[in-house]
This record gives structure tokens, C-alpha cells and sequence, in this order.
């Protein structure tokens, strides 16, 4: 679904100063900033964005107080406002986002006033598609992508920063599940064949031992409860050593008391002792 513009937060962007026209990249589409009136160095600057694929991700309000604030905590810390963050200029919030993709990826540790507008793009979207952005990332995706169209960039903002740790988890794996596309005709060699083969099986079982990572992490005891635990048990112990106590002095001069105690220590030797045979039992 196309996004629409939504009052301010998606109208065209106006006025832009001087110094950030002269920031912008030499190599953005020329027709993206547009003069109004004279064409003098003051006269006003207006955009003409291109007009985005299909994509699902709806932005609202609520999306935009999302990104801010995920964008002013780790590993950002930024201290934007929904102001601030409203009036970044096209090429601002272009490499806001590059600044972004460099946490999951090093590859994006680039300036991008060095790249070419298809550079940036493919490099981007190429990117994108490894995390599973939802939607079409076509020729007027990528073209409004470049040229710090709002809707697209806010989109994409909100799809990182959302789910960031899952997102970097993926990138993560992505350097090892990706992936080769062999030409069939080499496949033909048998050696190069095999290579192919065995390529597979190491990913499936890369693959296998994250899984099994994942769900030994899932059901392992965090400390803070193991500690909770122990101190749960002190308290326990305590109280029976004082109620254990207490019935040895009312009942020490009587005999079936003693009995009853001596029976309860050695029942308590022998569950030890089975405990002890039924590992062993176990490991054999």
C-alpha cells in the first residue's frame, strides 16, 4: 500500500539553506531539487519526489515516536526531537540511515556523497532484502530511497529500529546462510560438485547448532532467578534447623523421639545413596 502524506511529517520538503544544499550529493538525480522564482543562490528550494513502489508499513505518529526515541537510546544516544528529527534535510536523513545499517553491517561504513546514486541503492536494497523488508523494492522504491524521500526512509527506519535485535541476528547469519548462485554448467564437474554439496550441509548444520543455542538460551535459569532461588531455600533451611530444634528440647528425654530421628537420618543416608547409584546407572 502506497503511503500518503500525513500533514507535515510527509509534505514536500521546503527551504532548504544554503549550507545544506551544498552538503547535498553532486551525483543526486538533478531534477530532485527544483528552484521556485530566480535561480539565484538564496532563491527557495523545493523537493519533487519520486513516487515509491508498493510497501506495507504504515507510518503514523506513533511510528515517527518510535523511531526518535529508539534512535536516542544504545547504541545511538543521538538526543533528537520529533522536531529535530522532522526537519533533516533529504541527505541528512539519507545518511542518518546508512549511519543505521553500519551497526548490523561494516560494509555500510561508507560516505555515501562518494557513491553514485546506484551504488547507494543497490547497496541498500541488496541489504533490505537479506533482512526481508516487506514490500517492493523497485526502480521507484530505490530512486526515492536515494534521494531522502520521507515515506521511504521513515519506513525503513521504523523496520530497523522495531525489531533491531532480530534484525541484526539476521544480518549476523547472513554471512554464513546465504546463498551461492553457481552457474549449472560448472556444476557439471563433479569436484565442483561436491563443493557445492558439502557447502549446503555445512549451513544446514550452521544452521541446526544456532537453533539449538537459540533454545538451550530459551530454557536456561537466568541468574537472578537461581539467586532468588537460594536465598528462597536459605530461608527454608533456616526455619526447619529452628523448628528441628525446638522439638529435640521439648521431647529429649524421650525415647521413641530419638528413634524417630535416628530412622529419619538413615532413610535420608540411603535416598542419597540411591541418588548417587542411579547416576551412575545413568552415565553407564
Amino acid at each position: 500500500m502506497i503511503l500518503h502524506n500525513s500533514g507535515k511529517i510527509f509534505e514536500s520538503m521546503a527551504s532548504e539553506d544554503k549550507r545544506l544544499t551544498s552538503k547535498m550529493n553532486p551525483q543526486l538525480d538533478p531534477n530532485f531539487y527544483q528552484s521556485k522564482g530566480s535561480s539565484g543562490m538564496g532563491a527557495e528550494k523545493s523537493v519533487s519526489p519520486a513516487k515509491p513502489g508498493n510497501y506495507r508499513i504504515q507510518i503514523g505518529t506513533d511510528e515517527i515516536r518510535m523511531i526518535v526515541s529508539a534512535l536516542n537510546n544504545p547504541p545511538f544516544v543521538m538526543n533528537l526531537t520529533l522536531v529535530s528529527f522532522d526537519e533533516k534535510s533529504p541527505l541528512e536523513l539519507l545518511e542518518l540511515l546508512n549511519t543505521i545499517l553500519a551497526t548490523f553491517d561494516d560494509k555500510h561504513k561508507v560516505d555515501i556523497r562518494k557513491e553514485t546514486q546506484e551504488q547507494t541503492a543497490g547497496r541498500i536494497t541488496e541489504f533490505l532484502k537479506v533482512l526481508d523488508f516487506p514490500g517492493e523494492m523497485d526502480m521507484p522504491f530505490q530512486r526515492a530511497l536515494v534521494q531522502g524521500d520521507k515515506r521511504v526512509i521513515y519506513s525503513v527506519l521504523y523496520f530497523l529500529l522495531s525489531q533491531y535485535e532480530k534484525n541484526k541476528k539476521r544480518a549476523y547469519l547472513s554471512h554464513f546462510l546465504m546463498g551461492i548462485e553457481v552457474p549449472s554448467h560448472y556444476l557439471v564437474d563433479e569436484e565442483m560438485n561436491g563443493y557445492n554439496q558439502k557447502l549446503k550441509e555445512l549451513q544446514a548444520e550452521f544452521q541446526a547448532t544456532i537453533q539449538h543455542v537459540d533454545q538451550q538460551r530459551t530454557e536456561a535459569v537466568s541468574p537472578k532467578e537461581l539467586e532468588q532461588k537460594i536465598t528462597q531455600l536459605g530461608q527454608e533451611k533456616e526455619q526447619l534447623v529452628a523448628k528441628t530444634s525446638s522439638l529435640k528440647k521439648k521431647n529429649a528425654n524421650t525415647q521413641e523421639f530419638q528413634d524417630l530421628v535416628d530412622s529419619v537420618s538413615q532413610l535420608r543416608k540411603e535416598q542419597e545413596e540411591g541418588s548417587k547409584l542411579y547416576e551412575k546407572y545413568i552415565r553407564a
